[in-house]
């Protein structure tokens, strides 16, 4: 399999060309791993980073229902059902048309202010070559290129970036039409794919969204229906639909999806959990997006997808933020990742202080995002304000009651707190509201140990494993568990799966 990353652009592209992601530079709003630490017990999921090849996929993918006859550029158009379940005709997003459109209008009305999209006359061959993307022409260019799908949620976990890995081929005649047991299938979410490819060169948008050297950065996406990504929040962005629709969810800066973010939902599980029950001013800003249009983001606009039919499209999303409350998140997403560098004991200290003044000035700036609220609260707590954190950490709640991550907050903090009853009915809560995240089982499990319950704790940690099979922390907690029930046979029968698991890939 050739190894796209250490090939040459073709045609000598000069747009976005080598650009990848910088540590200052975060393209996801969020965290990137899960690391908890209750009590005497400390666990990390370090196998959230592993990259996956399709051939150690789940062995629970099953094929999906046969596709739909109808296609274009070989890619299928959505069926009847899909369109009956996702589709839409409501639209509060401004549409322009791209003949009649300035660029002085845009940089006026829309940049940094709202969302837009904008349509041509000839569909996306009025900013592109359709062909140069269509089945026949991507696999005949890229065929043995590797590259990196996930699922809506864990796109978002690991920074906006897939971790199944596969050639294109592979994905496009297998991966695509298979579902995991959410339902959910795989998309291509690759930032080196674009770059390192021949496809810049069919790129000619209008001046607004003009692509620069060095500023942008790029994403391909490939997916087939209900394939997504859950909500998140970026740089100023564009995203361009070749082939397929995509509706969007969108819910300005100061207004935080219903349920959180990072997501304690996939984008599937919120579409039908809690999108229904919202009423209408938590309802978000939402179009579907037409094969041949180009969607505006602006900066620090929460957004989720759901694809309709085959979806093939362009992101061409900024580095570096340029508004002040983005800046901000950038730079406490670049603080806490130099934590994991060589730091001095009062560097790490000095470091911790500063991300908690940086949540403190993001929380005067957004005094209504339960997302600042939730991690404001997080924050006091690591730093010993525990009944501080837990009254941002309430209110975060009584603002956005599916709000899963901070249930699971809560419980820390009243777990540092020793009320133990209510830490355990907030772990219960959100397993109550998602129980099928494979987070609430870590966190609770992790509690159940730390208080004696092992019993208790490995169905937590067994049920951990059905939904993330490649966390190796869970099969780590599992066997301590077991080991604490004098369990001992089957702490050696969960060693050796740990072996025959994790040991082929090392």
């Amino acid at each position: 399999m050739k190894n796209r990353k250490t090939k040459h652009v073709k045609n000598g592209s000069s747009q976005n060309n080598n650009v990848e992601s910088t540590s200052d530079s975060p393209s996801l709003s969020g965290l990137s791993s899960t690391a908890l630490s209750i009590g005497a017990v400390s666990i990390i999921f370090l196998s959230i980073f592993v990259v996956y090849t399709s051939d150690l996929l789940p062995k629970t993918l099953r094929k999906s229902d046969l596709p739909p006859i109808s296609t274009k550029g070989g890619w299928r158009l959505a069926s009847d059902n899909v369109l009956q379940k996702f589709g839409s005709s409501k639209c509060t997003v401004t549409r322009k048309d791209a003949k009649y459109f300035t660029n002085a209008e845009f940089e006026k009305d829309f940049r940094f202010k709202k969302p837009l999209i904008v349509s041509f006359d000839n569909g996306a061959s009025g900013w592109t070559t359709p062909e140069s993307w269509s089945v026949e022409s991507l696999k005949k260019e890229y065929g043995d290129w590797l590259v990196y799908s996930g699922s809506s949620l864990e796109i978002v976990r690991r920074g906006g970036n897939g971790n199944v890995e596969s050639s294109f081929t592979e994905f496009v005649d297998q991966l695509i039409r298979s579902k995991d047991d959410k339902g959910e299938p795989l998309y291509i979410f690759d930032r080196m794919f674009y770059n390192d490819s021949s496809l810049p060169t069919t790129l000619k948008p209008p001046k607004y969204f003009e692509i620069k050297d060095g500023r942008d950065d790029s994403i391909f996406f490939l997916g087939a229906s209900s394939s997504g990504v859950s909500f998140h929040k970026h740089a100023d962005a564009w995203n361009g639909v070749i082939y397929g629709e995509k509706r969007w969810f969108l819910y300005p800066v100061n207004h935080t999806p219903p349920g959180g973010v990072y997501p304690g939902f996939t984008q599937i599980e919120w579409f039908e959990k809690v999108y229904p029950l919202l009423p209408e001013s938590e309802k978000p800003i939402e179009c579907v997006q037409k094969a041949g249009e180009i969607l505006y983001l602006p900066e620090g606009t929460y957004h989720g997808t759901i694809n309709m039919g085959d979806t093939v499209a362009i992101g061409i999303q900024r580095k570096k933020a340029s508004t002040k409350q983005e800046k901000l998140v950038y730079e406490e997403l670049n603080r806490r990742n130099s934590l994991n560098g060589k730091l001095s004991e009062k560097e790490k200290a000095d470091t911790h202080t500063e991300i908690l003044h940086l949540y403190e000035e993001l929380h005067t700036l957004l005094p209504e995002s339960t997302e600042v609220m939730m991690k404001l609260g997080q924050t006091y707590g690591e730093h010993g304000h525990v009944e501080k954190g837990l009254e941002l950490t309430l209110k975060a709640i009584d603002k956005d009651p599916y709000f899963v991550l901070a249930y699971l907050n809560k419980a820390d903090l009243l777990n540092k707190l020793d009320k133990i009853e209510e830490a355990e009915d907030s772990y219960k809560k959100a397993i109550e509201l998602n129980p099928n995240l494979w987070d609430v089982h870590a966190q609770y499990g992790s509690f159940l140990v730390n208080h004696k319950r092992p019993e208790d704790a490995i169905k937590h940690f067994k049920r951990g494993i059905e939904l993330s099979p490649k966390q190796q922390g869970f099969y780590n907690m599992l066997r301590h568990a077991q080991k604490m029930m004098g369990d001992d046979e089957e702490a050696e029968k969960t060693e050796r799966l740990m072996k025959q698991l994790f040991n082929r890939r090392n």
